[in-house]
């Protein structure tokens, strides 16, 4: 497949970063600066994905009006062919933008993985994983990478490290299980099972070499959640933590692993409580929002280099809470008039954090730097 060059990217406004101002190594309250418009398009921009000097995203600006169907996009019958979203990209350093897909269906979200843009997606020829230059539009395709046969929820972040991908599956071939644990080496397509799972996992990530899951089953006592590791060079497999509250909303960025943890609504009568947790140096769990925060048990966390992000309403209003695990330092950095989603994750990466945001009525990618 080969992504068009005929996009108009005329409507795309683009605010370049300066290169003395992506730096990385200021503390954490230098994010609670004022915030700039990167990307403001027409129609919407989402799921914003950033690596370095890099930015991609779905982009909806073929879609002014906002009138693609939420989940269906152009699979029903009569369907307005506009609805259609593409995978982008954008060089901060230069401000070049680039298309990098052919026209999508369904909202996905993309990924940065070793170098390259990555998306699940599906044409004549099947359904599989798209990769492309980040800098331009020369598409490969891996058959049936990313896929299962349960779930399909394209907007889940892909759990990517490197050129390595896992992914649950769901594919019943008359074994004890249909559940499995799988990987892929983006660069040679290899697909291989890790691992039969008890069930279909409610999250999953990557932390380096590691890949992490959750799944719930039922016991005695009602529902019992439970994170395990499986290093993929040693084959270790690790209980991390059991509990009989809900773990949700796994992040990682190198070796960190990070999620939320609580007692959420729709599981218990209860007031909900949430918090965010993650696994230090030494592979003890702990807490990292502090006693101020209201951690939402909406969307996940989002992890950085040493920092963790979460959607907080302590002041009433969604803003992204930010912590330095070094540090040991806490900040809300969006300000108050920033319309943030409950299920839009923001991006960071080199002191940038990128987020979607639609104070102006629809969805843009605004950004704070160091």
């Amino acid at each position: 497949m080969r992504a068009p060059r005929d996009l108009a990217l005329a409507a795309l406004a683009v605010v370049a970063c300066g290169a003395s101002a992506c730096g990385a190594g200021t503390p954490l309250e230098a994010l609670s600066g004022e915030p700039r418009a990167l990307v403001t398009s027409r129609g919407d921009q989402l799921h914003p994905a950033l690596a370095g000097d890099w930015l991609v995203w779905f982009d909806l600006s073929e879609d002014p009006d906002g009138s693609c169907p939420a989940s269906s996009y152009c699979y029903e019958p009569g369907c307005d062919p506009t609805c259609q979203g593409r995978v982008m990209s954008l060089e901060l350093s230069s401000g070049e933008a680039r298309v990098l897909s052919n026209p999508i269906l369904q909202e996905t979200a993309p990924a940065i993985a070793g170098g390259r843009a990555a998306w699940r997606c599906q044409d004549a020829g099947g359904r599989g994983l798209c990769l492309s230059p980040l800098g331009a539009d020369r598409q490969t395709f891996l058959d049936e990478v990313g896929w299962d046969d349960y779930a399909n929820d394209l907007t889940q972040p892909l759990a990517v490290s490197g050129d390595t991908l896992v992914w649950p599956r769901y594919r019943y071939d008359g074994g004890a299980t249909p559940f499995k644990l799988m990987k892929a080496d983006l660069t040679t397509g290899v697909r291989q099972a890790l691992l039969a799972l008890p069930s279909f996992p409610a999250a999953w990530a990557l932390a380096g070499r590691r890949a992490a899951w959750v799944t719930t089953a039922w016991y005695d006592q009602g529902y019992r959640s439970r994170l395990e590791t499986l290093d993929l060079d040693t084959g270790e497999q690790r209980l991390v933590l059991e509990t009989g509250q809900v773990i949700f909303g796994l992040a990682a960025a190198g070796e960190l692993l990070a999620w939320k943890q609580g007692t959420r609504q729709e599981w218990e009568g209860e007031e909900n409580e949430v918090h965010v947790f993650y696994l230090d140096g030494a592979g003890e769990i702990q807490q990292a929002d502090g006693p101020e925060a209201l951690v939402s048990e909406e969307s996940g966390v989002v992890a950085g280099q040493g920092e963790l992000f979460w959607l907080d309403y302590r002041e009433g209003v969604y803003r992204l809470a930010a912590r330095d695990l070094a540090a040991g330092t806490e900040a809300l950095v969006t300000p108050e008039e920033a319309v943030l989603g409950a299920y839009q994750l923001p991006a960071v990466s080199g002191g940038r954090l990128v987020w979607g945001d639609r104070r102006g009525g629809d969805w843009d990618l605004y950004v704070l730097e160091r």
